[in-house]
C-alpha cells in the first residue's frame, strides 16, 4: 500500500514537471516573437493600406534616411508597419507618419516622418499616428475622373 502511494507521487510530480516546463516554452517563444517584432528603435504604425510598401524598404525624415521598414503584418483588422529608425534619431511624441505616392505612375510608396514639436519623446515600441498627409495621386486622379465626368452630363 506503501509502495502504491508513492508511485502515485511520482506520477503526480512528473506531470506537473512537464506542465511547468511546456508552459515556459510557451512563455519563451511568445517573448522571442514579441521582441523580434518591436525591439529597440522600432516603431508600430497603423496605417490604412500597405499597397506599395516593401519590407526593408527606406524611411526618410526631412530628405535623410533614418531607417527602414522591418515588417509589416495585420492586427486587428488593421495593416501595420514595425519601423526601424537609426539610433541617436530622438522622435517627438507628436511625430506622424507620412506615406505617399513615389510618381504619378509608380505604385511605390515613399514613407516619411514628420517630427513635430512636443518635448517628450517616443520611447522603443511605441506608436506612430498615421497621419497620411502625404498626396494620393491614384486618389487625386480618381477624384479628377469622377468630377470630369460628373460635368460631361
Amino acid at each position: 500500500m506503501l509502495e502504491f502511494n508513492h508511485k502515485k507521487l511520482n506520477t503526480i510530480i512528473g506531470l506537473v514537471f512537464i506542465v511547468i516546463v511546456w508552459g515556459f516554452f510557451i512563455f519563451i517563444h511568445k517573448s522571442e516573437k514579441t521582441a523580434q517584432e518591436i525591439s529597440k528603435n522600432s516603431y508600430k504604425v497603423y496605417v490604412s493600406n500597405i499597397e506599395g510598401i516593401k519590407k526593408n524598404q527606406s524611411v526618410g525624415m526631412g530628405g535623410f534616411t533614418v531607417g527602414f521598414v522591418r515588417s509589416m503584418g495585420i492586427s486587428n483588422n488593421s495593416p501595420y508597419l514595425i519601423l526601424n529608425i537609426d539610433s541617436g534619431i530622438l522622435l517627438t511624441a507628436d511625430s506622424r507618419v507620412q506615406i505617399s505616392s513615389a510618381s504619378l505612375f509608380a505604385s511605390n510608396k515613399i514613407i516619411n516622418i514628420v517630427n513635430g514639436i512636443d518635448e517628450d519623446f517616443l520611447n522603443d515600441g511605441d506608436y506612430i499616428p498615421d497621419s497620411s498627409l502625404g498626396i494620393d495621386l491614384d486618389g487625386l486622379l480618381n477624384m479628377i475622373e469622377i468630377y470630369l465626368k460628373q460635368r460631361q452630363h
